[in-house]
Parts: C-alpha cells; sequence; structure tokens
C-alpha cells in the first residue's frame, strides 16, 4: 500500500497469473484472476512502504559521499538472496532455495521505489535490473529480454511505477502527508505584551483557579433559543 491505497499493476491482468493458496501447505487453490480480481500488486505480508523508505535513506546517506560507494549498498541489498529481494530472502518467509513467481512484478517495483526514494537515476535503477536479467538470460535464455536494457516489458513497466512513486515520496516530508492539499502557513506565536499592542496580563491572573472550567460565551448567540441562564461567577 502507499498512501493508503493498493498499488496496481502497471500491465493490465499481470498480477493476476499466479494461483493463490490459503496456506503453505498448498491448501485451498484460487486462480489469481478470482483471487486478485483488481491487479493489485502481491507482496510479501512483512513488506511495507516504510521499510523500503529506510533503505532509500540509508542509499542516499552513502550518495553524500560519492555516487560510487552508493552502488554498494543497493548491490548488496537487491543481489539474489540480499536482503531486499523480495522473490527470494528469508527475510520475507520465502523457504531457502525457493523463488515466488508472484513476486516478480513487485520486486522490480520495490527496486524502482528505492532508487527513486534515494534520489538516483532511474536509468541506473533500469541499467542495474537489466544486468541481472542478462544474466538470468545467459543461463536460460527463454527469458525475455526485450525491454529497455535487457528487462523483461514487466520490469520496464514495474520499474518505472515504482521510481515515480519513490521519487514521489522523497520530495515529500516523510512524517506528514497532505493529500494533495498545500502545507499551511505557520505564522509565529505571539505573546503577551510584545509590542503589539497586546498588554502583558498574568498580574490580573492571580487568584484564577486553573481547574474550573471557563463561563460560557457572553452574550449568548441570539441564533439558538435560550432555555435558561445559570449563575455566572467572574474569575477575579
Amino acid at each position: 500500500m502507499r498512501n493508503g491505497s493498493y498499488v496496481v499493476a502497471p500491465i493490465s491482468g499481470e498480477a493476476q497469473t499466479e494461483d493463490l493458496y490459503s496456506d503453505a501447505s498448498g491448501s485451498n487453490r484460487t486462480p489469481g484472476a478470482i483471487a486478485n480480481p483488481n491487479n493489485y500488486l502481491v507482496v510479501p505480508r512483512l513488506h511495507d512502504e516504510a521499510s523500503a523508505r529506510r533503505v532509500a535513506d540509508t542509499i542516499a546517506g552513502v550518495q553524500k559521499v560519492g555516487a560510487l560507494p552508493a552502488l554498494a549498498p543497493i548491490a548488496h541489498s537487491f543481489e539474489p538472496d540480499g536482503p531486499e529481494d523480495l522473490q527470494r530472502h528469508p527475510r520475507w518467509g520465502i523457504p531457502p532455495d525457493s523463488f515466488v513467481k508472484a513476486y516478480v512484478g513487485p520486486a522490480s517495483d520495490q527496486f524502482g521505489y528505492v532508487l527513486g526514494a534515494a534520489g538516483l537515476p532511474r536509468e541506473l535503477a533500469e541499467a542495474g535490473g537489466g544486468i541481472h536479467n542478462l544474466y538470468s538470460w545467459l543461463n536460460n535464455r527463454k527469458i525475455d529480454v526485450s525491454g529497455k536494457y535487457f528487462l523483461t516489458k514487466s520490469n520496464e513497466a514495474n520499474i518505472a511505477q515504482g521510481y515515480a512513486a519513490g521519487a514521489a515520496a522523497r520530495r515529500s516530508p516523510t512524517a506528514y502527508n497532505d493529500y494533495g492539499y498545500p502545507t499551511p502557513s505557520q505564522d509565529p506565536a505571539n505573546t503577551g505584551g510584545d509590542g503589539k499592542g497586546v498588554l502583558s496580563f498574568p498580574a490580573s491572573l492571580a487568584g484564577v483557579n486553573p481547574d474550573e472550567p471557563s463561563p460560557a460565551a457572553w452574550p449568548p448567540k441570539t441564533d439558538a433559543p435560550i432555555r435558561y441562564l445559570s449563575s455566572y461567577r467572574a474569575p477575579y
């Protein structure tokens, strides 16, 4: 999920090709088109945008030293069986020596998102994914390398979508989501007696009980009927 909404696969029907199961033993198989009718990207249960953003922040911190040093944490994180490899790494609940085909598109999206949020060029994400795809193609000539930089068409589309989302997240404050509204202006607070026409008043508050509820506004509003008036005691 991003900004409270599920992420839709960029290619129609792409996330519906793999069957989904109700448990690890393979019970209750449901075709992807039925289990995932909206073509949402399917990710491991432990995955969320915040964790991807933390990886991006780490890479961005190294990038301040130089672009070349930033390649080291990228390679470590996203190499096959690396900690950010959604398709293979055990941290995502995947058994050792296993590969989850349903996570191929989300893995490309994750890679693009992290590099976009880290402020790195999109071409680096595409070239990095392409090199890995080309290496896989050399071992299995059935792999599609018809996309940009030897990517599959699915890789290319998912990296582009993830990168755009990561770049947008980088431009927005981490702890604040304005949901499209302009950021409210923050005027400095004025204190009493600051020379702007407000006199100092602390001395007039002597004897005031801070636990006593504030009296009702006076005079009462004329657009609402008055049922009764309670007794009113001045606070000083």
